[in-house]
């Protein structure tokens, strides 16, 4: 008989794969699309860039899911990379507003997609220490441990936000 307790449940059904689907399409989408305005566009690689790095966030989303149990370790990461792919995909609409004329009102995406990606950043970081922490709470009877380790992972992930955003 199967259980039906949260931790025996997989994480990919229902929601989280439709939200997979979705971003995939909006990403493919903002591929094709900076293709066709290629001309248009001052950079036509920037929404491809961004589009890009949005698949390669829903992959590891998809990867940290799994189909093992659901654990708080892989909700966090999951929950962490959703996020990047959702601030990644807003970023790459605004990289459609610079074109040959300077900004148009696009841009203005792109400009709440880089406040969004520092958050996402800074999300992700924390629940990676999370998901850490979780991760070893579960192989150790020692709460302490999982707790500063967990702490640890989510610190170096904030100092490595902090190099990236330059705060």
């Amino acid at each position: 008989m199967a259980s039906t307790s949260a931790t025996s449940r997989s994480l990919a059904p229902g929601a989280f794969r439709a939200i997979l689907i979705l971003g995939l399409a909006g990403a493919v989408a903002l591929i094709i699309v900076s293709f066709i305005a290629a001309s248009n566009l001052e950079d036509p690689f920037h929404p491809r860039f961004h589009a890009g790095s949005a698949v390669a966030m829903l992959v590891l989303a998809w990867l940290a899911a799994g189909r093992g149990p659901a654990t708080l370790a892989r909700r966090a990461l999951a929950t962490a990379f959703l996020l990047m792919a959702t601030a990644f995909l807003v970023e790459g609409v605004g990289g459609f507003g610079f074109d040959h004329h300077g900004r148009n009102a696009l841009a203005v995406a792109h400009d709440l997609g880089l406040g969004l990606t520092a958050l996402s950043m800074l999300a992700a970081a924390a629940l990676i220490g999370v998901a850490t922490g979780s991760f070893i709470g579960a192989r150790s009877s020692s709460r302490g441990l999982s707790v500063l380790v967990g702490a640890g992972a989510g610190l170096l992930g904030l100092l490595f936000v902090k190099t990236m955003i330059g705060m």
